[in-house]
């Protein structure tokens, strides 16, 4: 039984990739730097390849990438409030360097947002006001970056019993357990 839940797992995460209104297109991603505090921010769900790794884009200057590049272990969190479906998820994140591929995912990006990975200086950077940040026309610093994942915790609150399963990879495969929740 344990097995649906994944399948369903991984039928909501590719429905968030490809539907805009789907609550876990929108999620929280942590990283821990060299500086061991974990930061957390809200990135957006692009997609989610054959192999089931998670896709979402960023600029390559941000704080985000720095700690992948100290530490490429990320934690995610999905919920989808309607339904009561917490999904937790562990991987290893990889920045995509083949340059057709990241041409392919910059065309797919509509015109109006490409400039959030058009900035002149670095996302964090202090600005004396918002309405004075400069976009660069010829540059970008557009990356995507991919989540191998190893390890899925899913929560179902229902009304009578909580549903909580672990789903951890091993040699290519998801062995799940059952905790309590």
């Amino acid at each position: 039984m344990s097995q649906s839940y994944l399948k369903n797992i991984f039928e909501s995460l590719q429905e968030a990739a490809d539907k805009k209104s789907h609550p876990f297109r929108i999620f929280t991603l942590g990283t821990v730097g060299l500086d061991r505090m974990a930061r957390l921010r809200i990135v957006v769900l692009r997609g989610i390849t054959e192999d089931k790794e998670l896709l979402f884009y960023t600029d390559r200057r941000s704080k985000k990438v720095t700690h992948m590049k100290e530490n490429n272990k990320v934690g995610m969190l999905f919920y989808d409030q309607e339904n009561k479906i917490q999904l937790k998820a562990e991987g290893i994140a990889t920045l995509v360097k083949d340059k057709d591929t990241l041409k392919g995912y910059w065309n797919d990006i509509a015109e109006e947002n490409r400039k959030d990975y058009t900035s002149a200086t670095p996302p964090g950077s202090i600005v004396d006001n918002p309405d004075n940040v400069e976009f660069l026309k010829d540059k970008d610093y557009f990356t995507a970056v991919k989540v191998t994942l190893y390890k899925l915790e899913y929560l179902h609150l229902q009304p009578v019993s909580h549903i909580k399963v672990r789903y951890s990879k091993l040699e290519g495969s998801w062995i799940s357990e059952y905790l309590v929740p």
